[in-house]
């Protein structure tokens, strides 16, 4: 069982998880989660052995017997099966040994994904448990103890790596404003945007509702922001009133201001401000994250 002159009579040892190490890949609320667990144990886990990860809770993912699980030591892969049975009420996950088990020192990693949830919520506790077994012959256990959780940011959310952490992305702040209401005039329409998670590059934002304009479509509208955080252009539809942002130059940073602004034809005639919103597809590279609603956009109550 792996343990060194475990033979000699008498010679005891109480097994135990020297590692247990978990961690998660997004905290977005809806978003597909892969979970990440490493292990090492102080002995043979022969196959057949079970480990059951308890607290995965406020997911999406509902029972199944048979969720695909990836487990390697870095060279096989297996030792902790390629599925495992999954109950959602209790957020567990129970694994079985095979491939010839996992061997005493060695670390193993196991990987899965879930749903998240569609609330926030903090990372709840999550424990570990084994039951060694020989074939048919229980040998020894693990009793549970809380696993480590990985305290890492992910997307500027504090502690964002923990799993089961969830975050239901915001803007704290959409302002809009102009520079002038005259009739027939060039306007410079401001927005300043502030959201409770990063929008990496390729991050979509999008303002609907500055109808009335005398502006045509245009796929590159001049749009500086800050720091070229969201781009510098920004593809307009006339009669919608929608502006289209992509985010660049490494994107906007959680609870950091951005500026954007860009200049419209105001309409010849009068006209009674619309109604402006916003809302947002957070992506990573070619993966969606998640999104942000639409919301109203909050206008200037001063004169001009």
């Amino acid at each position: 069982y792996g343990v060194a002159e475990g033979g000699k009579p008498m010679k005891v040892i109480v097994p135990s998880f020297s590692a247990s190490l978990i961690g998660q890949s997004t905290p977005i609320a809806g978003a597909t989660v892969t979970v990440s667990v490493t292990l090492t144990a102080n002995i043979d886990f022969p196959t057949g052995s079970k480990v059951t990860i308890v607290g995965l809770t406020g997911t999406l993912t509902t029972n199944n017997n048979v969720l695909a699980v990836l487990s390697t030591d870095g060279s096989a892969n297996g030792q902790f099966g390629t599925s495992g049975l999954w109950t959602q009420s209790t957020g567990t996950l129970a694994l079985t040994a095979g491939n010839g088990g996992a061997s005493q020192g060695a670390t193993y990693t196991v990987r899965f994904d879930l749903q998240q949830g569609e609330i926030e919520q903090a990372a709840p506790l999550v424990r570990i448990a084994a039951t060694i077994k020989d074939g048919s012959t229980a040998i020894g256990s693990i009793e549970p103890s809380v696993m480590s959780t990985d305290a890492v940011g992910l997307y500027g959310v504090a502690e964002g790596g923990k799993p089961m952490k969830v975050i239901v992305p915001s803007f704290s702040a959409s302002l809009i404003g102009q520079s002038t209401p005259i009739a027939d005039t060039t306007v410079t329409m401001s927005v300043t945007l502030t959201a409770n998670i990063d929008f990496p590059t390729g991050s979509k934002v999008t303002i609907v509702g500055l109808t009335g304009t005398q502006t045509a479509d245009s796929v590159s509208l001049p749009v500086p922001s800050t720091s070229n955080r969201l781009g510098t252009a920004g593809v307009w539809t006339q009669s919608t009133g929608q502006l289209v942002l992509t985010a660049a130059n490494g994107g906007t940073s959680q609870g950091v201001a951005c500026t954007v602004t860009f200049d419209l034809r105001h309409a010849a005639a009068e006209y009674t401000p619309p109604s402006v919103s916003v809302m947002a597809a957070i992506k990573d590279g070619s993966t969606v994250l998640g999104s942000i609603a639409q919301v109203a956009m909050t206008p200037p109550n001063t004169p001009l």
